[in-house]
């Protein structure tokens, strides 16, 4: 498979394009608005864009051949095969160019390691037979056959009688997470269940879909038979069709993991559908929004192109609603000041009116590399955290010794006596133990037919399907180990009853899959936005053997948390069709659930955002926040993802303007907070009537927060700037407080905006990277306190080198050796302050991806066992990698190098390591290499910034060095319990 590279050009796509070009008229829409496509303003602007691409191509020297693909909706670019390093080299230094880049590819270990099923495996294959392709699938409804022109879904199946008084408890044992969040009554605001959605479209980019489930059925009571009951939408609302190209025809959309089957049948399934797990009733949170699927995975195999051009070809469509893969979730990760293509094309999707909705990764992936630090930072998209739902299904079994246990499990009718096996021995090739153990992935479903499963995973609250089973966890008596031993016997034997369906959880509570606030600390962001529940669902799902050849699951995960969000979201712009995707994720972020039904807080704004969505008051919230791609562009210029002078050039005249925490969000977040920080947020009325609004803060008593003006009236449509100061008054610091500005109205609306503030007696930068060596640099520094700041310094120390070597690409890092591979092992001793491992993409070729991983190790050996998660690792795309870790553990260590991509032929590897002690004199380091201008100490005064500046000596050209500097603040603040801060410097 060629290399894919994607060139960005220097203009702006057509979906924020305003006009500014001689002969060209704008394209993106007005606010409010979405893109019209389809217009000759449009074709003739992304037509420019095109002649642009090829032209530098062609002065690059690149083969017209290789061309593979051009954007222009959401992309201003084109994909290239098999660039040379000249040809790269022509391309970046051409002025029309703003970047360069390799197409990111991820692997699902899981998913690659299933064979082609027919439903879009490994074997699929694009136009030229040697690339991957995003495939656009728009349901019709009906058998796959009866995929054709117009997208759809589903709707209410099945009319009751005053359906919206019985649509509760209808959902009670099905769709318990409805049931929990009362959608019935935001349904009530759009029409009632059969029109909750109504001529919304909700778009996917997934694994594809199984069109032929009930849940997506276009037929009256989903039957084949039935008459249909949808009409194709109007191009003025969506111009999708179902596509077919060279080896890919419309038989080939499922998704043979169910991925987009779940995710659209949460988001937009049939409403009020039985199902074949519990005895309730199923539905979509929109259930009358169409569909619209992007296959982008194929057998587990995804690429950024392919998520490009779903993207590009989901807006090009005219989706209301996207949902993006959190394997490709956009982030503000930048190096060299430019955003990776997929982020750059969701920013301007949401721009031209596309709302965009994903979650955060779990940490399970998170742990293992995939994503940055900051992704899920990016403030043009929604993103969710999850929740659980109240289902609870508990079964008893009767062991053949005589002993009865009850615990969580799995049943539809009971069980007669029959053969009792543990989970963990009914393996199958595909996953191995720990799949079979979930007894879920992997189980063997021949060798379990018959039998009693016993689930031997260790987590009470993870995810059963359809075959009879208990779960040890679960076991309320206390008899795990008694269950796990004795169905691990020859002869052992049971008999099952059926499953007690309940809402017994108790709900709203937090999962433990999620991440925390990742980028509050220093982006000024809060991410995630909001929760929905993602844990004990039953959901649609393909029948294939991977889900026992059922139509649905009790099933759960982050991404069918961010389902809920996009049925929300599109129920909000089928009543408010002119609002923004800044304005309705305000409205989401702003009506959050924050308690439990005991008045208890079940989790705070790094949990959950603004809370759980809440459908009883999202529609009815009075004020919102709203911002554009003109907003999210100045906060990037605020984080250093651009530079000022050149793209925010209105923030050298106004340095307030691009501070992130100006941005105009939903909430308040102060990573750094020295003291005191003034930000503004402009709230705009979104009442039918003149209200008065007044505004009050509660929450952590450690911070003043002032609102001016606290009280303030404005008509409908019209907004109001407010001057927010938030102020450190008591509490320690380095530890987060957290509170809330309720902004109520004499309407009776209540509007909430979460505060975040990180207490700090320093703000100043953790990390800087040089590729060139300057011979001084300059760091300013703020302090929370008056006295004197003084700095100590370790360096410069040069890199050690460890060479490696490996020989081909593959993306599938595991912990044993492989051509792809390679190890070095370490020993940090006690003494040790940090831990840095790092490869540089100037050592190979521009094509070249490599990652870091760093793990501990338990036995010697050039690859020893090691534990089973990540120490820390560093894994992005085209990009220096650097591992990093304060204070590590001391012990025996592996660093993994694993060549992603690029790699052909046996090539070395230069692995730069540092392990630097906590006593600057015991580290190797060049004389007097590092200068401090606060050595002897400075003076400073509350919020003035001190320049800390630094003179580099002795460095060698060809040598890495680092070096650490910590700050030292006389008087130490009475309050503080953190190390004082600190700065590395990569000079690379």
């Amino acid at each position: 498979m060629p290399t894919v590279w994607i060139v960005q050009l220097n203009y702006d796509p057509a979906a924020s394009y305003d006009g500014s070009k001689p002969g060209f008229k704008a394209t993106t829409p007005a606010a409010g608005d979405k893109m019209d496509s389809s217009s000759s303003d449009v074709a003739r602007y992304t037509a420019f864009l095109r002649s642009k691409c090829e032209a530098v191509l062609a002065f690059a020297g690149v083969d017209p051949a290789n061309n593979r693909k051009h954007f222009g909706i959401t992309f201003p670019g084109c994909a290239v095969d098999n660039l040379t390093p000249e040809q790269v080299a022509a391309l970046q230094s051409n002025p029309d160019v703003v970047a360069v880049s390799v197409a990111r590819v991820s692997v699902n270990a899981e998913s690659a390691s299933v064979s082609n099923t027919g439903s879009g495996g490994p074997g699929m294959r694009g136009r030229k037979g040697d690339a991957m392709r995003a495939a656009r699938l728009m349901l019709s409804g009906g058998a796959a056959a009866a995929l054709a022109a117009e997208a759809a879904s589903g709707g209410s199946r099945r009319l009751l009688q005053d359906k919206n008084d019985k649509v509760s408890s209808e959902l009670a044992l099905g769709s318990a997470h409805l049931f929990d969040l009362q959608i019935e009554k935001l349904w009530k605001e759009v029409g009632g269940v059969d029109k909750a959605g109504e001529n919304q479209v909700i778009g996917f980019v997934a694994d594809g879909i199984w069109p032929e489930h009930p849940a997506f059925s276009d037929r009256e009571n989903t039957s084949p038979s039935g008459r249909v009951i949808y009409k194709p939408l109007p191009t003025s609302t969506f111009r999708g069709d179902c596509e077919a190209w060279e080896q890919f025809n419309k038989t080939l959309c499922k998704d043979y993991y169910g991925t987009g089957t779940n995710l659209a049948g949460l988001a937009a399934g049939n409403g009020l559908l039985p199902n074949d797990i519990t005895p309730g009733m199923i539905s979509g949170a929109a259930p009358r929004a169409r569909v619209a699927v992007y296959k982008y995975s194929w057998g587990g195999f995804r690429t950024e192109l392919d998520a490009l051009d779903a993207l590009e070809q989901a807006a090009k469509d005219g989706v209301d609603i996207l949902q993006l893969d959190t394997f490709f979730a956009p982030d503000v990760n930048a190096a060299d000041g430019t955003l990776q293509p997929f982020t750059v094309a969701s920013l301007h999707a949401a721009a031209a009116g596309v709302f965009i909705s994903t979650a955060l990764l779990p940490v399970s992936l998170a742990a293992f590399g995939y994503g940055s630090a900051e992704s899920g930072s990016a403030p043009w998209a929604t993103f969710a955290a999850m929740t659980r739902a109240s289902l609870t299904t508990r079964v008893t079994a009767s062991l053949g010794n005589g002993i009865t246990v009850t615990g969580l499990g799995w049943s539809k009718d009971p069980v007669p006596t029959a053969p009792l096996i543990y989970a963990g021995l009914l393996t199958t090739d595909k996953l191995g133990a720990a799949g079979a153990k979930s007894c879920s992935r992997g189980l063997n479903t021949t060798l379990a037919a018959g039998k009693i499963v016993f689930d031997g995973f260790d987590l009470e609250d993870d995810y059963y399907d359809a075959v009879p089973s208990l779960k040890m966890t679960s076991a309320a008596d206390g008899k795990a180990d008694v269950l796990r031993n004795y169905s691990q016997a020859l002869d052992a034997t049971a008999s099952l009853s059926a499953a007690v369906v309940s809402n017994s959880f108790p709900v709203p509570a937090m999962s433990d899959y999620n991440q925390k606030g990742i980028a509050a600390d220093y982006l000024d962001i809060l991410k995630p936005d909001t929760a929905a529940p993602g844990e004990r669902l039953v959901v649609a799902s393909p029948p294939t053997d991977f889900f026992f050849s059922s139509n649905y699951t009790i099933w759960g995960g982050l991404q069918l948390s961010a389902s809920t969000i996009s049925g929300v979201a599109a129920l909000l712009r089928q009543k408010y069709p002119h609002w923004s995707p800044a304005a309705i994720r305000s409205a989401t972020v702003t009506t959050g659930r924050t308690a439990d039904a005991q008045g208890n807080a079940f989790g705070n704004a790094l949990d959950f955002g603004g809370g759980q969505v809440d459908p009883t008051r999202v529609a009815n919230r009075g004020l919102i926040l709203d911002s554009g791609i003109k907003d999210w562009t100045c906060y990037m210029c605020g984080i250093g993802v651009f530079t000022l002078d050149t793209v925010c050039p209105e923030c050298v005249k106004d340095i307030t303007r691009c501070l992130p925490s100006n941005l105009n969000e939903p909430s308040i977040t102060i990573g750094r907070l020295t003291q005191t920080r003034t930000v503004v947020r402009t709230v705009t009325s979104v009442l039918d009537a003149p209200a008065k609004f007044s505004a009050a803060y509660s929450g952590s008593a450690g911070l003043q927060v002032t609102i001016t003006p606290s009280s303030f009236t404005l008509a409908p449509g019209k907004s109001r700037q407010l001057s927010i100061t938030v102020t450190h008054v008591s509490g320690l610091l380095g530890e987060r407080q957290f509170g809330a500005i309720a902004l109520t109205s004499n309407a009776g609306t209540v509007m909430r905006l979460p505060v975040v503030a990180k207490p700090e007696s320093f703000q100043v930068a953790p990390r800087v990277v040089y590729t060139k060596k300057p011979a001084a640099i300059t760091l300013p520094v703020f302090t929370a306190t008056s006295g004197r700041l003084s700095t100590t310094t370790s360096g410069l120390m040069p890199a050690t080198v460890t060479k490696l070597s490996v020989n081909e690409s593959n993306c599938n890092f595991e912990l044993e050796a492989a051509p792809y591979t390679a190890a070095a092992n370490f020993t940090v001793p006690e003494s040790a302050r940090y831990a840095v491992f790092a490869v540089l993409k100037i050592d190979y070729a521009v094509e070249a991806d490599l990652d870091v991983y760093v793990y501990s190790r338990e036995t010697s050996g050039e690859f020893g066992t090691a534990q089973a998660l990540a120490f820390f690792s560093a894994r992005t795309s085209q990009y220096d990698e650097i591992a990093f870790h304060s204070r590590p553990k001391p012990g025996n260590y592996t660093v993994y190098v694993n060549a992603c991509q690029g790699i052909n032929g046996t090539t070395e590897v230069k692995l730069y390591s540092w392990i630097v002690s906590a006593d600057p004199a015991s580290n190797a380091a060049v004389p007097n290499g590092i200068m401090s201008s606060l050595q002897a100490g400075v003076n400073t005064q509350l919020g003035v910034p001190v320049a800390a500046r630094f003179r580099l000596n002795g460095m060698n050209p060809a040598q890495k060095y680092l070096a650490a500097v910590q700050y030292v603040q006389q008087p130490v603040p009475a309050n503080s319990t953190a190390e004082p801060p600190e700065t590395l410097i990569y000079l690379l």
